[in-house]
């Protein structure tokens, strides 16, 4: 989404690994082949149902405790995944019209003037209407607390004069320590009950479990073995690994990368 793209700076960190629907982690070393899979939450493999139409347009390869047992890196990197702590969405986001935007993000000024005695920089906030009809909101300081949590709207909302547009925030991680010399506003309950936008974009942050991956290098021969499994398989064919492709193990799914 837009905001995990802009605010790359202050991405929350987790335990293992996380990977967005169809993304996947690049590898440096390419002196190196991998195989890689990656355990679809249940949130985001319902995304790709939904991208696919119905899981009959997917192609899922079962796995038993039986035949996993023949591919002893699948069956490693499965159990790693199932063993991991899961993460949950560290962002949010929603739709709001331009109207919706500029009355809650004055409200959040307002909170700010309130809490700061007005000693706020006087290019705090923006509303500048672009030649196209799009509007540029922006907050220097997009910090904000909650249940002493500390949160980042999105800095800068691009918004239509006419329909909808994304608005997002995130959580920040707990050691990131850069606002020695920022702003951070209060917001409670009752006050997200006067951001009705910007509240539905905060129940979404913590709602949703995550992917994670697993991976693992070899040798050239081994890596040829699972990659002609794959192929065979019909995950792949002899240039790329298919998105809509699946291996069923548990219950649970996980998607297959290989990189030579």
């Amino acid at each position: 989404m837009k905001l995990a793209k802009s605010l790359a700076i202050v991405a929350v960190l987790y335990v293992g690994v996380y990977v967005g629907m169809w993304g996947f982690l690049e590898f440096n070393n390419a002196n190196n082949s991998v195989v890689a899979l990656t355990l679809y939450s249940a949130y985001e493999f319902d995304e790709v149902i939904n991208e696919m139409g119905s899981e009959e347009n997917l192609h899922i390869v079962k796995l038993d405790e039986d035949t996993i047992y023949e591919y002893p890196v699948l069956l490693e990197l499965a159990q790693q995944n199932l063993s991991r702590d899961i993460p949950v969405t560290a962002d949010g986001e929603t739709t709001a019209t331009y109207e919706q935007v500029k009355g809650e993000v004055e409200y959040i000024v307002s909170r700010f003037v309130d809490q700061y005695d007005g000693s706020i920089p006087s290019d705090f906030y923006r509303d500048v209407k672009k030649d196209n009809g799009w509007h540029s909101v922006t907050l220097k300081e997009p910090y904000f607390y909650h249940d002493d949590i500390l949160y980042m709207f999105e800095p800068d909302i691009i918004v239509i004069d006419a329909g909808e547009s994304q608005i997002g925030m995130q959580k920040i991680r707990t050691d990131y320590n850069s606002l020695q010399d920022s702003l951070a506003v209060s917001l409670t309950d009752m006050d997200f009950d006067s951001l009705p936008r910007f509240k539905e974009a905060f129940e979404q942050i913590g709602k949703y479990e995550q992917n994670v991956q697993s991976r693992k290098k070899m040798n050239e021969s081994e890596f040829r073995e699972y990659e002609q499994w794959a192929i065979g398989a019909g995950l792949a064919d002899e240039r790329i690994v298919f998105d809509y492709g699946f291996i069923k193990y548990q219950d649970r799914y996980h998607h297959l990368y290989l990189r030579a």
